[in-house]
């Protein structure tokens, strides 16, 4: 993320890199190039202990949750804490995605919203409107699933299946 083998190209964390930079990391100050961090809520709350943040069990853990999300975003560090209305976050903007469904809460779902989003920031889009637009569209394919197999039987592979309805082919 910084130092001499940094990348120069935006770079999107899910999952496993998210659990990685709980273990042993802190931001840097001036990242090479743009992050996207897509956590869930438990790799966020592992993240923030990492960080050095008070415990986020309150009254509101997604209320926290969302709030230290703002707090370490910026606008070359998006966060995109995923779960119902999924929070997308620079620091200043924020945007809560109205697309998706609890069937999405499968293995591999958050691994086909990375691919989205990475495959937007491929195209040229900024990462701020790639992770928003990414969630939008994993989202709305998400919704296409379930009125397909039901939110029940939903798997990842069905989310991308879905895809090519979302832009109308």
């Amino acid at each position: 993320l910084s130092g001499p083998n940094a990348a120069s190209v935006p770079v999107v964390v899910d999952a496993d890199g998210i659990n990685a930079l709980a273990n042993n990391f802190s931001f840097p100050d001036q990242p090479a190039a743009p992050l996207v961090l897509t956590p869930h809520p438990g790799e966020l709350a592992r993240l923030s202990k990492s960080l050095g943040s008070e415990e986020l069990m309150t009254d509101s853990p997604r209320e926290a949750l969302e709030q230290f999300a703002i707090e370490i975003a910026r606008p070359d560090r998006i966060v995109v804490l995923k779960g119902r209305r999924t929070l997308i976050t620079d620091g200043t903007q924020h945007a809560h995605n109205t697309t998706g469904n609890a069937g999405m809460a499968t293995a591999g779902s958050g691994d086909v919203l990375t691919g989205i989003i990475a495959s937007l920031i491929g195209q040229g889009l900024d990462v701020w409107k790639a992770s928003t637009l990414g969630c939008f569209i994993h989202g709305r394919a998400g919704d296409l699933a379930a009125k397909r197999k039901s939110q029940v039987a939903m798997l990842a592979t069905d989310i991308v299946d879905a895809l090519p309805g979302v832009f109308g082919s």
